[in-house]
């Protein structure tokens, strides 16, 4: 499988294989990013998150709610991924999509919620008819590194929450479980994301 910058598939110029771990065998080949493909990644995130700051609301209620109707979809292949990467059984990785698809529905309801306050300044003479105001903004870019051990609803817990408050996000999954990550990856853009504003960057945590 080839890693996503910028929503495009890039197969690297160098390639790690990844194994099953139960027999060795091995299961597929992943890209192992360099330090230029992982400085891409941030250029182009940093138009990426201009283009999430933008995005109403309930645009990016709707990619929450389709990616986890994405996910139930493609519930069989994705856990057959985890399984043969991670070594899991096919029950907990089905359980761990289905877990998956239901966060990325509890984090578009507390979308609609991300919203600021008032301050009433009346404590103050002088100051009885003043209103302070405060709203929340997006940091930009959030990079999400998730270990190998609940690879997807562990990366879910990072980037669904960072969608929701309108980031651009860079994805980088534990080396010998990715293909999940890039999978979903793939989904969040089959959902509506903006290509800018994803990025999965696999290989080694050090370079």
């Amino acid at each position: 499988m080839d890693m996503l910058i910028g929503g495009k598939k890039v197969p690297g110029t160098k390639r790690i294989e990844v194994h099953y771990p139960y027999t060795g065998e091995v299961v597929d080949t992943i890209p192992l990013a360099t330090v230029e493909e992982v400085e891409q990644a941030i250029t182009i995130a940093e138009k990426g998150k201009g283009l999430m700051k933008n995005l109403p609301i309930h645009k990016r209620v709707d990619i929450l709610m389709r990616t986890a109707e994405l996910l139930d979809r493609n519930k069989n292949e994705i856990a057959n991924i985890i399984v043969h990467e991670a070594g899991k059984t096919i029950v907990d990785s089905k359980d761990e999509v289905v877990r998956t698809a239901e966060l990325f529905r509890y984090t578009a309801e507390e979308a609609k919620r991300i919203h600021g306050e008032t301050l009433p300044f009346s404590s103050l003479k002088g100051s009885e008819y003043k209103v302070g105001y405060f709203v929340k903004e997006p940091v930009g870019i959030v990079v999400a590194i998730a270990p190998f051990n609940v690879p997807l609803a562990l990366m879910a817990h990072k980037i669904a929450p960072a969608i929701a408050a309108g980031n651009a996000i860079i994805m980088k999954p534990a080396s010998q479980t990715s293909m999940n990550t890039i999978r979903l990856g793939e989904l969040l853009l089959e959902a509506g994301m903006p290509p800018e504003a994803v990025s999965v960057l696999t290989g080694s945590g050090s370079i």
